[in-house]
């Protein structure tokens, strides 16, 4: 098996960090690789991802050897399938060779696609142990059945315009499309609505083009394509076009509706993208009438580009968010009803493909002789309610070459995405998950020593639990009292919440919210650090650092010197202080970070990294605020708590004590994304003159847009994160978690992919910086863990900043036991 390259040296894509030019030769560059060792392909990947960092390249795999695959092979599987959900470039599989066994099939289908110049059979013995996954992935993905000794039908899934066109796509495209795969796996098994999962990688998508657009404004279109934005497509008409101009040219003649008793013919212009909000706000209206049965769309051409995916507002996250999240529910109603949809329009946007393939009945009267979706920088993948559509005609493999390439109007007809009558009675593809192929043992591919994590503890206001329901009544919640009883946070810990509640006498204003912080706080990091230095086995006296985050009260000075000040504690006035201050919910990572790279510094000496919040201490609920839904929002999730963590790193000539895991700081990563920056911010509320936190709608897409730069750059950096089992990641909050599963390419839902985050956040909810080692704590509590395994640490918060970092589980786990 060889590896080769097909890269696109016109620029680089905005966000990445500047590639390492390899020497070229013929246009690529090559890497041969041997067929048996799996973990030598995930190694050269990795490579290659790091010399093109930033580059747009196409990497394809040649299979051209016959050989059954090697048992101890099969574990591997695993690596290569995750390393390629994660990748910021395009996998393709060319397949030359003449038989394929259970093995290279599995093999195949971990990529993106597949091309087949000639024909291959499959080829299995009885005792193979793949040959049922094998068999049941083929179907799953291409919809065909795989017997034994019978040739393969690769007509539907292979690439037909080869591979080369696939670097005009943005990064961010191929994590949302890769998504798509899992995400209808989910639907189909669990039968449960998972709208996020379609559709934050959409506007994840529309968010990040929005930016390079953003960014490269200035530049005219061929300036803009030499650097490496993909040649799909052009900026909307002109970029100096006000979106005003646009929008009064075509608004009046984009939506006509015509009414009669139960049904309603809708014209819609291809610029209808170009209409305002409040305009696809009263269409929305118009169709969801009950008595509203039938809708029929004809699409007309207008002067819409059609590769645009901008609304009005064009590149304003807040703007594009808001009609695209409209549009989303006009087309889940259009869904439910008898709906047909006609194409008249040669070009169309984006967001009517939506609606054609939402609508049951599909009629294409257009000129053009093919259907495409949109290319380059602008394409994203559909929301749930188009993908909805598409999944019941096409396979998974078949739908991804589709998004690429697009499909000509014959196929189209042949395979049920144009037809005549509605589709209604069809019966769903059937699909099954089947069982994870083992993983095998972990490859030994740790750096230099790391950091070890000795002992922890965890601290909460013991007395102060409540109930969801409970804390709502305290607070006099009447208004969005529904945000409280979501299951995803059952309890909280929130202290003196009683004695503060409306018709309460004892109010808080600033200085009492700072008194009753510093209160709790030292009360809390008292506890916690007792707590760690007794799992690590050592004295507080014995600590050389202190490293304290907060960022639910100021003060002056800062909680080390408080903690310095507890004569209970006894630390020595000589050891090293820092306070975090101001990031939030991913401070607590951060914590760790700064206190290992001082013990790492420092070598046979203890720190100790901690994070407290009190997020009771923060809370407002006037006349005013408690009836803000944001304000709901935030009252309804935040919690206190504390964490202590104890981090040691053994002189070079010594063992490292037992320890929960190493994190070695090669293997750290972290980002700001500040297009997010007021995604999640402090303000003064005036009316009760206090600090208010607020927290955007946008800020879980935000959040995955940048998990996705935030794991590039690890890639690049030759991090193998591809090698990780257990993840780790700060509560968040539901929808926070579910974008969180889908950037970070995990095979399964939040709930099952991220368990130890969400039973944190059901026990405790978000307790900001202090969250991540409640996680851990579950982790810890899980007895999935064994030495020498791999982990992955996350925190997120605003800015928006990200840390990770990924570790080796320690000697305080188990060994697993040899077969």
């Amino acid at each position: 098996m060889g590896a080769s390259l097909v890269p696109a040296c016109k620029g680089e894509w905005q966000g990445h960090p500047p590639s390492h030019r390899l020497p070229m030769m013929n246009g690529q560059v090559e890497a041969h690789l041997n067929f048996s060792d799996v973990q030598s392909l995930c190694r050269e990947a990795l490579d290659i991802m790091r010399a093109r960092a930033g580059v747009p390249t196409v990497v394809v795999v040649k299979i051209n050897q016959t050989s059954l695959h090697d048992e101890e092979e099969t574990g591997s599987l695993n690596d290569i399938c995750r390393l390629v959900r994660l990748s910021p470039h395009p996998f393709v599989c060319e397949i030359e060779a003449e038989f394929l066994s259970p093995f290279m099939v599995l093999l195949a289908l971990a990529f993106d696609f597949m091309l087949c110049q000639s024909p291959a059979t499959f080829q299995a013995g009885t005792q193979d142990k793949l040959l049922g996954k094998a068999q049941q992935q083929w179907h799953t993905f291409t919809g065909q059945q795989l017997k034994d000794a019978s040739p393969m039908d690769f007509s539907m899934v292979s690439l037909s315009s080869g591979a080369s066109a696939l670097s005009d796509f943005a990064p961010y495209y191929w994590t949302s499309f890769r998504n798509l795969s899992k995400a209808m796996l989910w639907e189909r098994t669990d039968k449960k609505e998972h709208f996020t999962a379609f559709f934050g990688p959409k506007i994840m998508t529309i968010f990040a083009a929005a930016e390079t657009v953003t960014d490269t404004a200035e530049r005219s279109l061929e300036e803009k394509v030499h650097a490496g934005a993909g040649a799909g497509g052009s900026l909307r008409r002109n970029m100096s076009d006000t979106p005003s101009t646009v929008a009064s040219e075509q608004s009046a003649t984009s939506i006509n509706i015509q009414a009669s008793a139960d049904a309603l013919e809708i014209t819609l212009g291809s610029d209808v993208l170009y209409s305002g909000l409040d305009e696809i706000r009263q269409l929305l209206n118009e169709i969801k009438e009950k008595r509203i049965k039938t809708l029929r769309f004809v699409i007309v051409p207008g002067m819409c580009d059609g590769d645009d995916i901008f609304p009005e507002e064009r590149t304003d996250h807040p703007g594009i968010y808001k009609w695209h999240r409209v549009w989303e529910q006009m087309l889940a109603i259009v869904s439910t009803k008898k709906a047909s949809c006609v194409v008249q329009a040669t070009r169309i946007s984006n967001p009517l493909l939506e609606l054609f393939f939402s609508s049951q009945d599909r009629v294409w009267t257009s000129c053009s002789e093919e259907i495409h979706w949109a290319r380059g920088l602008y394409a994203y993948c559909p929301g749930p309610s188009a993908l909805s559509g598409l999944s019941g005609q096409l396979s998974i493999c078949a739908l991804r070459r589709f998004l690429v390439q697009g499909m000509n109007i014959e196929e189209a007809r042949q395979v049920g995405l144009l037809t005549a009558k509605a589709n209604a009675g069809q019966p769903p593809r059937e699909v099954s998950m089947g069982k994870a192929i083992p993983r095998g043992p972990a490859p030994q591919i740790a750096p230099e020593r790391g950091c070890g994590l000795l002992g922890y503890g965890l601290a909460v206001p013991e007395g102060h639990q409540a109930m969801q329901e409970e804390i709502a009544d305290m607070l006099d919640i009447k208004d969005y009292r529904s945000v409280f009883t979501d299951p995803h946070i059952e309890t909280r810990y929130l202290a003196d919440l009683v004695s503060e509640s409306p018709g309460h006498s004892k109010q808080l204003d600033l200085m009492a919210c700072t008194e009753k912080h510093l209160k709790w706080a030292a009360e809390l990091l008292k506890e916690a650090i007792k707590k760690a230095c007794e799992d690590a086995g050592i004295a507080p006296a014995q600590i050389g650092c202190i490293v304290v985050a907060s960022s639910t009260g100021y003060l002056l000075p800062g909680l080390t010197a408080y903690v310095i000040k507890d004569k209970d504690l006894g630390i020595p006035p000589t050891a090293g202080r820092a306070d975090i201050v101001g990031m939030g919910c991913h401070a607590g990572l951060n914590s760790l970070k700064t206190a290992a790279t001082w013990a790492a510094a420092n070598r046979g000496t203890y720190a100790i990294a901690c994070s407290v919040e009190i997020s009771s201490a923060q809370y407002i609920w006037g006349q005013a605020s408690r009836r803000d839904l944001t304000n709901v929002i935030v009252n309804s999730l935040f919690g206190d708590g504390c964490f202590c963590a104890v981090l040691h790193a053994a002189p070079p000539d010594k063992e490292q004590f037992p320890a929960y895991f190493e994190m070695p700081s090669s293997w750290w990563m972290q980002l700001c994304h500040v297009g997010a920056l007021d995604d999640m911010i402090y303000t003064v509320e005036r009316e009760e003159q206090k600090f208010r936190f607020m927290l955007s709608e946008l800020a879980p897409y935000h959040v995955g847009q940048a998990l996705v730069t935030m794991l590039h750059h690890a890639l690049q950096k030759g991090i193998p994160i591809h090698h990780v089992q257990h993840f780790v990641t700060h509560t968040g909050g539901k929808t926070v978690l579910e974008m969180v599963a889908v950037a970070m390419g995990l095979d399964q839902v939040a709930e099952l992919s991220l368990p130890y985050a969400v039973e944190a956040l059901r026990s405790y909810g978000n307790q900001s910086s202090a969250s991540i080692m409640f996680a851990f704590h579950k982790l810890v509590q899980s007895n999935n863990v064994h030495a020498d395994d791999y982990g992955l640490l996350v925190s997120m918060g605003p800015g928006a900043g990200l840390e990770m970092a990924m570790f080796t589980a320690g000697t305080k786990f188990p060994r697993r036991l040899e077969n």
